[in-house]
């Protein structure tokens, strides 16, 4: 009998291991001679040779390069525009908003919005002036023409902190801001504005008439009122106008 044979399979040809490794060596280095070109290139060509300030009347514009601690010759792709924002903010007590932008190739830009008075308190012999938000802008020796905030005393004040009063009285420091912001709004100039425990809000304008506000809540209706009132009193009436209030009580004008 014969044998069978059987034949041995062919054998699969083995590929070449591709060659990555120089390939990726030349990839790693292009990589690094890019990076080395961009740093070296930002380096040499994008340096600060302007600083412009947009926006400024209080604040001088020196003052704010100064306070930001951007100087010509920088790195523009280095500057770190927050910290420059909370520099600037915490030298210029008048900056409110403030935006920077970093300008190709090499100029820096300052927006400053700044903050709106609306208000002053006194402390000692000075006159505090504040915003809306009741941050101290500055203290100023002679009266300004701006509504007084009284019946509250100012702990040690500060430029550019927020206002201080007695625990006590903390929580008044708000509901007076936001009325005196409503009055101006509505085109009313109070010569001073006040919140105490028996009358609530109360403010004197015209240099004649004190008004009784009461809660400071309804107030837009109860400003409302008051213009009721003032069409009919006579052109130099002075007194007392006591404006109604939620309980039902009507409002009343007593002449001083």
């Amino acid at each position: 009998m014969r044998q069978k044979q059987y034949k041995q399979p062919p054998r699969k040809r083995q590929r070449k291991p591709r060659r990555k490794r120089k390939n990726g060596l030349a990839g790693f280095f292009l990589s690094v001679i890019v990076i080395t070109v961009i740093v070296f290139g930002s380096s040499m060509f994008f340096k600060v040779s302007y600083i412009e300030v947009e926006g400024e009347s209080k604040c001088s514009r020196q003052d704010i390069i100064d306070a930001s601690g951007i100087s010509i010759g920088d790195f523009l792709l280095y500057i770190n525009k927050g910290i420059a924002s909370s520099s600037i903010r915490s030298n210029q007590s008048y900056a409110d908003t403030i935006k920077i932008r970093a300008i190709l190739p090499n100029r820096v830009v300052i927006h400053i919005t700044e903050c709106e008075p609306v208000a002053f308190i006194r402390h000692g012999g000075e006159y505090w002036i504040a915003d809306k938000g009741g941050k101290l802008l500055e203290p100023v020796p002679d009266k300004p023409k701006l509504p007084e905030i009284t019946g509250l005393t100012l702990r040690v004040p500060l430029t550019g902190t927020a206002m201080e009063v007695g625990n006590e009285d903390s929580y008044k420091t708000e509901h007076i801001l936001d009325f005196i912001t409503l009055l101006s709004n509505r085109g009313i100039s109070a010569e001073t504005v006040e919140y105490n425990s028996t009358q609530g809000l109360t403010f004197t304008f015209l240099g004649r008439f004190k008004v009784i506000v009461g809660m400071p809540n309804n107030l837009d209706d109860k400003l409302d009122y008051l213009n009721v009132y003032l069409d009919k009193l006579e052109p130099n009436a002075a007194g007392t106008i006591y404006l109604p209030d939620d309980g039902g009580k009507e409002g009343r004008f007593i002449p001083s």
